[in-house]
């Protein structure tokens, strides 16, 4: 499970208070897997996913290509996520960060909306 593997990282302090970071949302849950963490909402769609590479800790953001322009900050040329990669305490912002998943949360949101909107233009 990649959620032990992280524990046992040289980020482990770091992972675990971005965990604890993230959890404080109330809209959000945590769901571990083999390949990464996952933090989804509700509904199941995927707010942000975490995990340690050899390059520090990234924050992987599911619909950060919409964040980028008010997030400079975010790495990635995807069509849909961005990352933020971060490699010690002192490169986080946390205000910043909670900002960002709100936004995340928000962006979310209209995602799974606009995907019901279209399903039922469909009938």
């Amino acid at each position: 499970m990649q959620f032990d593997h992280d524990l046992q990282s040289p980020y482990a302090d770091l992972f675990l208070r971005l965990r604890d970071l993230i959890r404080s949302f109330d809209e959000i849950h945590e769901v571990k897997n083999a390949k990464q963490t996952s933090y989804k909402n509700s509904n199941g769609y995927a707010i942000i996913l975490m995990r340690v590479r050899e390059d520090g800790l990234r924050l992987t953001f599911a619909q950060g290509a919409k964040l980028q322009s008010q997030y400079p900050c975010l790495r990635g040329r995807g069509k849909v996520v961005r990352y933020l990669l971060v490699h010690d305490e002192k490169e986080v912002d946390e205000k910043r960060l909670k900002e960002m998943i709100s936004e995340s949360l928000v962006l979310t949101l209209e995602h799974e909306e606009m995907r019901i909107l279209r399903a039922q233009l469909k009938h």
